[in-house]
């Protein structure tokens, strides 16, 4: 059936650089552009003639056309890092000149956000977790001292510190899959959402010191696969490997399942199958905020299945204990969420919690 197109509605967006609106998006020519990037491989290998590369997995690039944008915006804002600043008396111009800098350490979050929506509701947003602006190829237009429309390509990056799955960014909004509340949060010290998906209980902060923690939301739904656990002297929390049988569909439980013994939550990272119906779990215990457990035999363990986890770092609420020796950033009007922050030697408890739910506890020990 044909869409009606009166029916079709454009979302405008501002375009957010490091979490500062920075322009105004013509949307008929805003992209994100997918592609594969190449990496060229060692300089020992360059200077003998080698000019093989290796593929690196899809990327994107981000092509924005940003309207009302003028010199400082552009040169102050996105590209300050890569040009220099000429001053003469009120005057002041921007010089592009040749200089070696570090992409990676240039680095800023690029946000594509709704006109009209509150900067603390982004559950709309297209999120690039690292973007760097590409002066070669920017495109200009519009008066010299007013409002110009500019056509620019971002760099998209890969963070390292994240799973393959968010390590460029968020495209769409991901509620179509995930509406509803998390069925569990963690926290971690590093922005990685990678398995297992082990909550951070513990950290030391040293005097002065700054920490970043992220909040992850788990989301999982019950499979009709299921089995009984077959130990008759039960497990404690602490077994990594147990026996299973009665599994109701013939060998469909694999490494890099999740399964459910009543509310925790385990990775399977071995199987060895005496059956087709029985066989040996090792699994990782206590996976996306769940805690490890004692379980009683012919517990039933359930595959699961559509798991996701988001990053919610942003979306969280996000509270420390009343020790003040720590606090932890609550705003999303900057870039300080769930950012850990000395305060006096102690010990706090830090929260992140999203639509009611809450993560386990992560204790963080201040010292001088």
């Amino acid at each position: 059936m044909a869409q009606d197109a009166t029916q079709i509605q454009f979302t405008e967006y501002n375009f957010k650089y490091n979490f500062e609106d920075v322009g105004f998006l013509r949307m008929g020519v805003t992209a994100a552009e997918l592609g594969f990037r190449y990496v060229q491989v060692n300089d020992a290998a360059q200077t003998t003639g080698i000019i093989a590369i290796s593929k690196n997995g899809v990327a994107p690039t981000l092509r924005v056309e940003m309207l009302q944008t003028q010199y400082e915006t552009i040169f102050g804002n996105i590209a300050g890092d890569q040009v220099y600043p000429i001053v003469d008396g009120a005057k002041i111009a921007y010089g592009i000149g040749d200089r070696k800098v570090s992409l990676f350490e240039l680095a800023k979050p690029g946000i594509l956000h709704p006109v009209g929506v509150d900067d603390d509701d982004y559950a709309n947003d297209i999120y690039f977790h690292l973007v760097v602006p590409d002066l070669s190829s920017v495109s200009y237009g519009g008066n010299r001292d007013n409002a110009q429309t500019v056509t620019m390509n971002f760099f998209v990056l890969r963070d390292s510190t994240k799973s393959a799955d968010f390590n460029y960014g968020i495209f769409g909004d991901w509620t179509a899959t995930t509406n509803a509340a998390p069925n569990s949060v963690f926290i971690t010290t590093e922005s990685r959402a990678r398995a297992p998906y082990k909550h951070t209980t513990a950290l030391t902060l040293s005097s002065k010191a700054k920490c970043q923690v992220y909040a992850h939301g788990f989301y999982r739904t019950d499979s009709t696969v299921t089995a009984a656990l077959n130990e008759v002297g039960n497990i404690v929390a602490t077994d990594q490997s147990f026996d299973f049988d009665t599994l109701s569909t013939a060998s469909n439980f694999a490494v890099g399942d999740y399964i459910k013994l009543g509310t925790e939550v385990m990775y399977i990272e071995g199987i060895t199958y005496a059956t087709s119906t029985t066989g040996t779990l090792t699994v990782v215990r206590g996976i996306g905020g769940s805690t490890a457990a004692g379980h009683n035999d012919d517990a039933t363990i359930t595959k699961l299945s559509n798991v996701y986890v988001i990053p919610v770092t942003r979306r969280a609420t996000w509270a420390s204990s009343a020790g003040d020796d720590v606090t932890v950033g609550d705003s999303n009007a900057s870039e300080n969420k769930g950012l850990l922050t000395w305060v006096a030697d102690g010990s706090d408890t830090i929260t992140a919690t999203v639509s009611a739910v809450a993560s386990p506890n992560l204790t963080v020990t201040t010292t001088t």
